[in-house]
């Protein structure tokens, strides 16, 4: 006899100890993004140098992204490597996120029925399940091709 529960499987997957080890990739992610972000509206909040030149903020993080963190200025050089795997680890972390609200919304759905769910694993959300599975290894070569660009990067030293 075989019994499939489409929710046990998501809970296996995104729930529990796993949806830590989710929101913990999920935050070191965002963090050199939200870093860049706070630093540069920082620097020009905070600053009291006469500003000569700008651009906005959504635009330079832009540049910062197509430069694999090499510059946020309309002349930075395209990083080709890691703007790639940032586009392919971002992707993955949409779909980690809305399969991480799926599975608390079905968990909170059971809990304040104190019934089972009916929810199938099928259609849209079984072929997003299948593809996290599969998308987990290309993620988790684009983070190591990500991390080594971004940890080669030359800083000045001042």
């Amino acid at each position: 006899m075989r019994i499939e529960d489409p929710v046990a499987t998501l809970k296996m997957a995104y729930g529990g100890f796993w949806q830590w080890i989710h929101g913990i990739s999920l935050a070191v992610f965002a963090l050199p993004y939200l870093w860049f972000i706070g630093s540069r509206w920082a620097e020009h909040h905070l600053s009291s140098a006469e500003i000569i030149d700008t651009i906005p903020l959504w635009k330079a993080l832009c540049y910062y992204v197509w430069s694999g963190g090499l510059g946020w200025t309309p002349n930075a050089p395209f990083a080709v490597a890691s703007f790639s795997s940032f586009c392919v680890v971002f992707a993955y972390n949409v779909l980690r996120v809305a399969m991480l609200w799926r599975t608390k919304t079905l968990e909170l759905e059971e809990t304040v029925r104190e019934a089972p769910t009916s929810f199938l694993l099928q259609g849209v959300w079984g072929r997003m399940f299948w593809i996290s599975k599969w998308v987990f290894y290309v993620n988790l070569a684009a983070v190591v091709v990500n991390s080594l660009h971004f940890f080669a990067t030359p800083i000045p030293v001042r």
